[in-house]
């Protein structure tokens, strides 16, 4: 392919944070950038397209900071403080492979919080309808990613997780009150006894 539409692609992995692609493409695009001459505007131009593409995902990721850590963002800005392309070359590698590890971490804390803020949903509505669909509802996803991503980190899925907490609900309640069994299913969210009693048995 002609750079111009490797660029097209190149733009099209980042946003949808495919970085192996986006890693591979680079690569062959960085190649021709590092055999350049120093003062070829052509190479200019390279680097300045793949920079701009880098500089907006992480404005659109708002990932500046964690990424300040990591490594300087300067040269980003300026390809003239390279002693060759060959070096403004490693820089943007490393500077990707940084970015790839800070979303990783950002991801799987948006998906932690996810998982803990469906944990305290559940805790507090245990006596009422907590089906995948109301979960989901309540939660603001689409059930299936939500219990997805719910398994993913919990190692457990989102009706196990329920009748869990509803089990140990029922066991504390049982021990530690004089309810009837009937009415304890239904404080646990069971509006049938005998089931409620083959679940808790089982348990």
């Amino acid at each position: 392919l002609p750079v111009s539409e490797k660029m097209g692609l190149l733009e099209e992995f980042i946003s949808e944070e495919n970085f192996s692609e986006f890693e591979s493409l680079m690569g062959e695009i960085l190649e021709i950038l590092s055999n350049s001459r120093r003062h070829s505007m052509y190479a200019l131009e390279i680097y300045n397209h793949i920079a701009n593409l880098i500089i907006s995902f992480i404005n659109r990721k708002n990932i500046r900071v964690q990424l300040a850590f990591k490594i300087q963002l300067m040269e980003l800005f300026d390809p003239g403080s390279f002693s060759s392309w060959k070096q403004a070359c490693e820089y943007l590698k490393k500077l990707t492979e940084e970015i790839r590890e800070v979303c990783r971490i950002s991801n799987e804390n948006v998906i932690t919080g996810i998982s803990e803020k469906t944990k305290a949903y559940i805790l507090s509505h245990l006596p009422g309808d907590l089906s995948l669909t109301a979960v989901g509802q309540a939660m603001g996803f689409n059930p299936v990613y939500l219990s997805r991503i719910f398994k993913q980190t919990e190692g457990i899925g989102i009706r196990e997780y329920v009748e869990n907490c509803r089990m140990e609900m029922a066991r504390k309640m049982i021990v530690g009150s004089r309810m009837k069994i009937y009415e304890v299913a239904e404080k646990c969210g069971y509006q049938n006894t005998a089931y409620f009693i083959k679940i808790f048995k089982a348990h």
